[in-house]
């Protein structure tokens, strides 16, 4: 009867050391981020919310000195606003990772980095607020300034492009991709007024800001139809909420000739008056 405790003893404590072996081997455990930015206005919130394919508690480590708990029970979606206003940084770009942990399993995700924007402080009226304010949303509608290309003639063009709905896969400068809706009058030929809803991907990559793919569906309510393959250059950042860019597109009508064109056009695009998903 000893005999068989014994070996039931064994059997435990070798299943246990092989269990907690397998554990260790594994994969550390993936943290998908969603959104990481900081609001561009004071007090700056840093924004973050991530998710992971199995539920933990969760903490984000900020500038290596201040941990900050996002979750603290078991869950596999996690949202957080933190206040910096009692963070003092040496830096605008600040590092930071995420801790996750679920039993005795601790796993760290890779470093991300975030960006506070500078604010140069001045003592400001009410009236002052909002002539910024107002100042900024004239910005934001100054259409974008073109040429387009018609049977080899030249004719200006004036657009403007809307984001709606943002899509955010790890980033924080920008989304990974951007529904937008745009409007597009061309001068002379006739004049032509194009309505256009299109998806953008977006490729941040290094000198310039990003590389940004497109396509867009048109429609002038007359009858014309067609698509619109395009590819935007992020050139650089005007006041951390503003990027200039440039962008070529061809315009394509199925069945017809009168609507093919090619487009060059520079203009100023921002992500932060919209909707993030």
């Amino acid at each position: 009867m000893k005999m068989y405790i014994t070996a039931a003893l064994i059997y435990v404590l070798f299943y246990t050391f092989n269990l907690n072996a397998q554990i260790e081997n594994e994969e550390e455990i993936e943290v998908i981020l969603i959104d990481a930015y900081v609001s561009p206005n004071p007090p700056h919130e840093f924004v973050l919310s991530f998710f992971t394919l199995v539920p933990v508690k969760s903490s984000v480590i900020i500038d290596n000195r201040f941990e900050v708990i996002v979750s603290d029970t078991l869950n596999e979606d996690h949202a957080i606003r933190i206040s910096l206003e009692e963070m003092e940084f040496d830096s605008l770009m600040i590092p930071f990772y995420i801790e996750v942990q679920v039993d005795s399993i601790i796993s760290k995700s890779e470093s991300y980095t975030l960006e506070i924007p500078k604010v140069e402080e001045t003592e400001t009226s009410t009236w002052t607020s909002l002539f910024h304010l107002c100042l900024g949303g004239i910005v934001f509608f100054v259409p974008s300034t073109g040429v387009t290309l018609i049977d080899g003639e030249m004719y200006l063009n004036l657009g403007k492009e809307l984001p709606i709905y943002n899509f955010y896969s790890g980033g924080y400068n920008y989304p990974t991709s951007y529904l937008s809706i745009e409007f597009t009058h061309t001068f002379g030929n006739g004049g032509r007024n194009l309505l256009r809803s299109g998806y953008k991907k977006i490729f941040e990559v290094p000198v310039i800001e990003f590389i940004s793919p497109g396509v867009s569906v048109f429609t002038n309510f007359k009858g014309v139809n067609g698509f619109s393959p395009e590819i935007t250059m992020g050139l650089f950042k005007i006041s951390n909420v503003f990027t200039l860019y440039s962008r070529y597109r061809y315009n394509y009508q199925p069945g017809g000739i009168q609507f093919n064109s090619h487009e060059i056009s520079i203009g100023l695009y921002s992500h932060f008056f919209s909707l993030n998903f």
